[in-house]
């Protein structure tokens, strides 16, 4: 008998479009309202850093310019919506315990909580 542990891990597959649902539902729960430009963006920036992590270590000079592009928009717009976004549902939320995160620990959290519910580590 092997003294080794095996550890068993339930990855779940998710379809592309469960994902992108999943994810606006968290969008909505932060308070995040569906009528912003940064809505999208964050949702696109979520679903990025969802099936590659490491993106969120270059949020500025690769996703940033990567929805611009999907939206013939610019970078800096990109992210300048996707922070009034997070205000927007930051000062909504009743509990403002915490400081407002940045663009990036926002996308890294929220991409986090959505692989760990899919058993992706």
């Amino acid at each position: 008998m092997n003294s080794a542990t095996k550890v068993e891990s339930k990855v779940e597959i998710v379809s592309e479009n469960e994902l992108v649902i999943r994810i606006s539902n968290k969008l909505c729960e932060f308070g995040i309202p569906r009528n912003l430009k940064g809505y999208r963006y964050l949702r696109k920036a979520i679903l990025i850093t969802y099936h590659n992590f490491e993106m969120v270590n270059s949020v500025t000079k690769t996703i940033y310019p990567s929805i611009a592009n999907t939206y013939q928009d610019t970078p800096s717009r990109v992210e300048r919506a996707m922070r009034h976004a997070i205000e927007c549902g930051y000062y909504k939320n009743v509990n403002q315990e915490f400081p407002k995160p940045k663009n990036s620990e926002f996308i890294a959290m929220v991409a986090d909580s959505m692989r760990v519910e899919n058993g992706i580590y």
